[in-house]
């Protein structure tokens, strides 16, 4: 399953979208397609650009934070769904064995390692987990570029800088 379609399948991330909705919480909106343009100097520029920038990270922040919550719902549900079909595929294994089928342990695990069906459900999983660290290191990278950018304001302001 492709990562856009991810969360488009799950019937948890729907109903509390719609429980947000009800109790008149927004869910931020994704930000524009292009990260603020700040030199490395951020000194060089106006407080204005910094407070542009700051804002725009600040957006970015909060939509990467809600899509983490988003990919920690999916990933508990891609999670559930293979241990639940890995315990059934397991029972029938060991059904089938003790109804006189001879297979070891051994051969009952690697049946299950060869299952298409459960390595396509765990690959979903791991899209999912790949997927919230990704985006939780990206939040994490926004909120500290907007802090640095808070501070040099807070530092113009201290200073009494004037543009």
């Amino acid at each position: 399953m492709p990562l856009a379609e991810l969360d488009e399948t799950s019937l948890i991330l729907q109903d509390l979208e719609q429980e947000l909705r009800r109790r008149n919480l927004p869910i931020p909106p994704p930000p524009p397609p292009v990260l603020p343009d700040v030199p490395h100097d951020i000194t060089s520029v106006s407080s204005e650009t910094v407070m542009e920038a700051m804002v725009m990270l600040d957006g970015l922040t909060s939509f990467a934070r809600t899509l983490a919550g988003r990919a920690d719902t999916v990933a508990a549900e891609k999670a559930n769904a293979y241990r639940v079909k890995r315990a059934e595929a397991f029972l029938a294994l060991r059904e089938e064995k003790a109804t006189g089928t001879r297979m070891t342990n051994e051969e009952i695990q690697a049946r299950l390692d060869a299952n298409s069906e459960l390595n396509r459900l765990r690959d979903d999983q791991l899209k999912a987990e790949a997927f919230r660290g990704m985006v939780r290191a990206l939040a994490s990278g926004y909120e500290s570029k907007g802090a640095i950018l808070s501070r040099e304001l807070s530092r113009r302001a201290s200073r009494g800088e004037k543009e």
